[in-house]
């Protein structure tokens, strides 16, 4: 019995592993998709803007307005020349801008204390003219704690179903083996010259039959 809920544990262990790995796969995957709209959204706002000459900060604020989020830009030489609203991680941005070195895109996640920030870098080219990075900074732990409560629920759930299992296996495994130890105690106690009342086992397999002629040959 010990062996079968061991196994049974160690499966649902590697399942849980596995739906975490997927869950969390599928939230930093739907975070990428939308920093690549933002993407879209803020290269078209900042060449619009470029071109009827709106000044730097309302760009980037219409940038943040719609993404929620703290936007900068940084020139070549990775210094933050205009931004809006507050950073999450100041060391998170320096890192994100000299991996890019002016030529990546860049996305980083990572948990801190208090929040699940995530640092964006896309390096804009006009006419393959590097123009500027933009750098987008974003705290999702709401994200993050849903995640998580979503696999709290499934481990709840998995540990009511292993419990569940147990509970089952050690029923079928007592009716199977409780037959079997009365009659081995009662042919113990017969071969010891005890008088033995006859073992009586409601069932048609071969324990049942055993003990029917155990009592025939008991009672010669």
């Amino acid at each position: 019995m010990s062996r079968i809920i061991i196994s049974v544990v160690l499966i649902n262990i590697t399942f849980t592993i596995f739906i975490t790995v997927f869950l969390e796969n599928t939230m930093k995957n739907s975070i990428i998709e939308e920093m690549s709209r933002t993407k879209v959204f803020s290269i078209d706002t900042i060449e619009q803007d470029k071109i009827t000459e709106e000044s730097v900060w309302k760009t980037l604020s219409k940038i943040k307005n719609i993404t929620n989020s703290y936007v900068a830009i940084s020139n070549k030489e990775n210094k933050i020349t205009e931004d809006v609203s507050y950073n999450l991680n100041e060391e998170e941005i320096i890192n994100v801008l000299e991996e890019s070195n002016n030529i990546k895109s860049i996305i980083k996640f990572k948990k801190l204390k208090d929040i699940y920030c995530i640092t964006y870098n896309y390096p804009i080219y006009f006419k393959s003219e590097f123009y500027c990075n933009l750098i987008i900074q974003k705290n999702y732990i709401e994200n993050y704690n849903n995640m998580f409560k979503t696999i709290g629920i499934i481990v709840f759930g998995q540990a009511i179903v292993v419990l569940t299992i147990i509970f089952i296996i050690y029923i079928i495994i007592d009716k199977v083996t409780k037959p079997i130890n009365i009659l081995s105690k009662s042919m113990e106690n017969f071969k010891e010259n005890f008088e033995e009342d006859d073992v009586l086992i409601n069932s048609k397999d071969e324990v049942g039959q055993l003990a029917d002629t155990y009592n025939k040959m008991k009672n010669k």
